[in-house]
């Protein structure tokens, strides 16, 4: 059986939905437009690399500022 829904109707349904659901909608769709091969760093991975960087320049280790840009 084939279903045709509106833009209009589907986004009736959405905004239905709870909070969570919502969330759990925007990443899958997050997911699908924008998948993870490795090059998106988490929030984690930006937090250790500031607090590495930190420790790094309160002990007198520099980089080039064309080394720091190359790793954003």
């Amino acid at each position: 059986m084939t279903a045709t829904i509106s833009l209009d109707g589907l986004w009736i349904c959405i905004q239905s939905l709870s909070k969570t659901n919502k969330k759990w909608l925007s990443d899958k769709l997050l997911e699908e437009l924008y998948p993870n091969d490795g090059t998106i760093k988490t929030k984690e991975e930006i937090l250790e690399g500031i607090v590495q960087g930190a420790k790094e320049a309160k002990n007198g280790q520099t980089h080039p500022i064309e080394e720091l840009w190359s790793q954003l």
